[in-house]
């Protein structure tokens, strides 16, 4: 059996748990330990908010469990026992009522800068995904347009609303 001599215990430190900037670094022999997870997430909570946190959790906890998939660490060892996720606090989200959209509309310099303010504020889309929208995926005839999505980079036919079709057809 290829690998058969692995070690069965605690991982060798990983290099995110290095300290950047010359900060305390652990040897990379010694291995980690309850305490190290500690001394990281009180180091990383100077700088980072408690959801970047929570995703380095969810990175480690997936580490360790490739680590005791592969037999790296033993099944009932785990250095993030007991640890919980941290509270996050839900941000107010930014809203524009409705009966500002003209004043937004209004102080737009040029008309393709209004359509594009439109465009995100009836299809409620991303910068980014606004900005990729060109003249052929808009058909005003069928009262669609064709919008890229990002984040899945899946197409998404949204019906136009009239207060945008009279916007567009300005």
């Amino acid at each position: 059996m290829a690998g058969g001599n692995r070690h069965i215990g605690p991982p060798v430190i990983h290099p995110v748990f290095i300290a950047p900037q010359g900060g305390n670094t652990v040897d990379r022999q010694q291995r980690i330990m309850p305490r190290h997870i500690d001394e990281f997430m009180a180091q990383r909570g100077q700088t980072c908010t408690t959801g970047t946190l929570n995703q380095d959790l969810t990175s480690m906890k997936a580490f360790f469990g490739w680590c005791r998939a592969r037999r790296y660490l033993s099944p009932v060892d785990d250095p993030l026992a007991g640890r919980r996720y941290y509270p996050v606090k839900p941000r107010k989200k930014l809203f524009i009522p409705v009966h500002d959209f003209g004043r937004i509309l209004d102080s737009a310099d040029h008309p393709v800068d209004r359509m594009v303010v439109a465009t995100g504020l009836y299809l409620f889309t991303r910068q980014s995904e606004t900005g990729a929208i060109k003249v052929g995926d808009v058909d005003l005839d069928r009262g669609e347009v064709s919008v890229v999505i990002q984040k899945t980079t899946d197409r998404d036919d949204m019906p136009i609303c009239q207060e945008l079709d009279t916007e567009l057809r300005r």
